[in-house]
């Protein structure tokens, strides 16, 4: 039997058994942190997705000239959410964490055929406690579902490559892979369009394998199925087949990348992701210097010309994470001014998979004592970055649930604010609909009020503003970015009293009544920043003349 066929050796019902329940443990174990490490709202595109998602449900498939808007991908699914569990932010949110999950469960059930059964398993366990993939799954947002769709558009696709070497049977089942594997592909163009530049991986593929198999059509079949879906959707719904395709092309010649870039809202540099990944690794831990270890065994394995069981899918792994690396991290966008493509933190999630299973690779080399100090090691201190990530979140917004608090305590008043609290009082809005609609203006809605005629009733109401120290620095677009900027004539009202909550910022204030305690470390810089991340800005209400400002 060759290397690459000995994946498929046959397994005794026992050992499937035993493997399938210790893939639904690990599953469980993942629900478990994403539900008592929940991030909720943020402020970002969640409130995009729900509203358009919501709009859908109530029968409005109205398109929107807004890219985001328009990503039925994540709004469809949403809709249907919302159908069956109701309109709240659990049937919201569901989308997201399905998909998180159901990524850790296909890289314990189809890893293996890269990996084996033990390093595959140990890959889950790694992602289901891998700090950004617990957060990301809290957030309804595109990540996590993009994720999912192109990690199965790899490990279907290595699936049917293995299939193709094993022998005539599985080859023809190979076809299948292929196709399914098309089909997650193009699933990425209803999610997300931008992120479809992680295909240039595929293009590589017979390059660096010097190899070219006509059965490759299957995927590009699927492929094709799944966006002219997309697209006959938009033709349905706007007569225009290729509506899609010119909007991200105008906003894209609107310049709005560049106009980001010089605001410092985009980092483009190509060591962006290799920094994160191993210095500043709040997101990933040490997930980054795990899978440089796996590459580093592989080249040696290569150089001593040791094949084995497992070598082929080895290979692929390996292929994969440095494919993806280098495609997100050195392809150029624009040549004047020199433009890499776009990079967050949040998109480090669509290698994370790859990464993992050269992380399990590694580990399940160990055994016993080892074994478990290692784990120990990558797991534990994974879990509190995940519940940091979560204090993160809660803290940022605590603000900004507390202005819309304010705000339906004042259902008469006019109340406006900076972005994150106007932004929250939409969410809440949505996903509470049975509650009475919150009120909060932005800042251009006041600014256009201050026109109102004196015998106006818009005029004679009392009029608020809260500004959040905390976010206020938080959009690009803000008009006063500090407390200190407010027209005189505003008079303080009152301070808000933040709302935080969740298990995360609980147990942060925990390990910093610890390091109290210890003589060692104090005052150092970390523990400062991480004492100030702890507790939310000031966020003062003011009161507005009904006259204006002079």
């Amino acid at each position: 039997m060759s290397p690459a066929s000995s994946s498929f050796t046959a397994r005794t019902p026992s050992s499937s058994r035993s493997h399938g329940w210790a893939v639904l443990g690990v599953v469980a174990l993942a629900l478990l942190l994403r539900t008592v490490f929940y991030t909720g709202y943020f402020g970002s595109d969640e409130v995009t997705y729900i509203e358009s998602g919501f709009k859908l449900l109530g029968g409005d498939w109205q398109v929107s000239d807004y890219v985001g808007a328009n990503r039925y991908g994540v709004n469809l699914p949403i809709a249907a959410f919302g159908a069956l569990l109701g309109r709240n932010e659990w049937s919201a949110a569901a989308y997201s964490m399905l998909c998180s999950l159901a990524e850790i469960a296909l890289v314990a059930g189809m890893g293996r055929r890269l990996v084996g059964d033990r390093a595959a398993l140990l890959a889950a366990l790694i992602l289901a406690c891998l700090p950004t993939h617990v957060h990301l799954a809290g957030r309804i947002m595109a990540d996590a579902p993009l994720s999912l769709a192109i990690t199965a558009s790899f490990l279907f696709f290595f699936d049917g490559e293995l299939r193709g070497q094993a022998g005539a049977r599985d080859g023809r089942d190979g076809r299948r892979s292929y196709f399914i594997a098309g089909c997650a592909a193009g699933l990425t163009f209803w999610i997300k369009p931008a992120a479809m530049i992680y295909l240039a991986v595929f293009l590589l593929y017979p390059l660096f394998f010097r190899r070219f198999d006509l059965r490759w059509g299957w995927m590009i079949l699927g492929f094709a199925v799944v966006v002219v879906a997309n697209n006959l959707l938009f033709l349905i719904l706007t007569g225009d087949a290729l509506y899609l395709f010119k909007a991200m092309k105008s906003r894209q010649a609107s310049g709005y990348l560049e106009a980001e870039a010089v605001l410092g809202a985009i980092k483009d540099s190509p060591l962006y992701y290799p920094n994160h990944l191993l210095f500043k690794m709040h997101h990933t831990w040490l997930l980054g210097h795990l899978a440089l270890l796996g590459v580093v065994l592989w080249i040696r394995s290569r150089l001593r010309s040791q094949g084995g069981a497992g070598a082929a899918g080895w290979t692929y792994v390996v292929f994969w994470s440095i494919g993806l690396l280098a495609v997100l991290s050195l392809l150029v966008i624009s040549w004047s001014p020199l433009m890499f493509v776009p990079k967050q933190t949040n998109y480090m999630l669509m290698f994370t998979t790859p990464l993992a299973l050269l992380a399990g690779h590694v580990v399940a080399q160990l055994q016993g004592v080892r074994l478990a100090a290692a784990l120990t090691l990558v797991l534990v201190p994974s879990v509190l970055l995940a519940a940091l990530h979560q204090s993160v979140v809660h803290v940022f917004t605590a603000n900004s649930k507390a202005a819309v608090s304010f705000a339906a305590a004042h259902p008469q008043a006019a109340v406006f604010a900076n972005t994150n609290p106007h932004r929250a009082a939409m969410f809440h809005n949505l996903v509470r609909p049975e509650d009475p609609p919150v009120r909060i203006g932005s800042m251009a809605e006041l600014k256009s009020l201050g026109s109102a005629a004196p015998e106006s009733g818009a005029a004679r109401q009392d009029r608020f503003v809260i500004l959040d120290q905390t976010t206020l620095a938080w959009a690009s677009s803000e008009p006063i970015r500090r407390l200190e900027d407010a027209p005189a004539c505003w008079t303080v009202h009152s301070t808000l009293q933040p709302i935080v909550h969740g298990l995360g910022w609980r147990l942060q204030i925990v390990l910093l009544k610890l390091a109290d305690h210890l003589s060692v470390g104090l005052g150092t810089e970390a523990i400062a920043r991480w004492r100030k991340q702890s507790a939310p800005q000031r966020a003062v209400v003011y009161r507005v003349p009904a006259s204006g400002c002079p």
